[in-house]
């Protein structure tokens, strides 16, 4: 498997894990200084609060070359997100979701004219299931993008599988003040078995891909107990073809507006046709 497909692969992997918190009445910062994993357990359900968020991410190899990039914004309450998604070859992705239905926007492609195109769970398990190579990895890049636009994945790994927490010490993150922490992402035995039905298959995967032992991870919390940033260092594939690869996500903007609009019906295609290569021209 090409190097950029191991990473992007890795990253799917990590931002499917998944993040639920409850609440708790201390402040944000005292909670983390006293108590690092019951301040990680209610960071996700604080992060919520907020109602929207901006995000930012990136994924760069050890040497600092950037393989993935992308910027959006999800709204908790109404289950809606957009996402650009940008590849080292330049190649950029508009998507946005809602909880039933995912638009595409693919620069300088139409479908039928369109600049949108609709897709539906059905319609990417269908084309995941082709014998066409092309078309199954668009629709599998497309599902994980999908998964990356809903931060609340990524959030829940974190109050559920980091159980040793350490504090770092204090760090601003995009002018915010926040407290650092340190641990590691665990995929043992005994973590598969404690963890719920729903979420053992990604765990599982995630340790299929980086073993047993997990992996490295940063959080950064701000002090309204809040996540601003989430750092993994991924290493995968054998000792000969090893992959490391850092993966951020920041967190800011908490309470903006998301500026998600969904595409007009008159400027929605087919995302069926999308995903036959094809079937999409260049726009007029």
């Amino acid at each position: 498997m090409p190097r950029r497909h191991r990473v992007v692969r890795c990253f799917a992997l990590v931002v499917t894990l998944s993040f639920v918190g409850a609440a708790c009445s201390d402040n944000g910062a005292d909670l983390a200084a006293k108590d690092p994993k019951a301040a990680m357990a209610t960071a996700s359900k604080r992060t919520v609060d907020a109602k929207t968020v901006q995000l930012a991410l990136s994924a760069k190899t050890q040497a600092g070359v950037s393989v993935l990039s992308g910027n959006g914004a999800y709204e908790f309450g109404a289950k809606r997100g957009r996402f650009t998604l940008t590849s080292v070859s330049g190649t950029g992705v508009d998507v946005i979701i809602t909880p039933d239905t995912m638009y595409v926007k693919v620069p300088n492609k139409t479908v039928d004219g369109k600049t949108y195109v609709s897709l539906t769970d059905a319609d990417l398990a269908t084309a995941a299931a082709s014998t066409n190579a092309p078309t199954v990895q668009l629709a599998q890049l497309l599902d994980r993008t999908r998964s990356q636009v809903d931060p609340r994945s990524t959030l829940d790994a974190l109050g559920e599988n980091v159980p040793n927490l350490k504090k770092v010490g204090r760090q601003k993150i995009r002018g915010a003040a926040t407290t650092h922490f340190t641990g590691r992402v665990d995929l043992s035995d005994k973590a598969l078995a404690a963890a719920p039905a729903s979420k053992k298959a990604a765990l599982q995967a995630a340790r299929n891909t980086f073993g047993p032992d997990g992996y490295p991870v940063e959080v950064w919390l701000d002090n309204d107990g809040r996540v601003r940033r989430v750092q993994y260092a991924l290493v995968s594939g054998t000792a000969a073809q090893q992959t490391s690869t850092t993966v951020r996500l920041d967190l800011y903007g908490f309470g903006d507006d998301s500026g998600i609009v969904i595409p007009k019906t008159s400027d929605v295609g087919d995302g069926a046709t999308l995903l036959n290569p094809a079937t999409t021209t260049a726009p007029k």
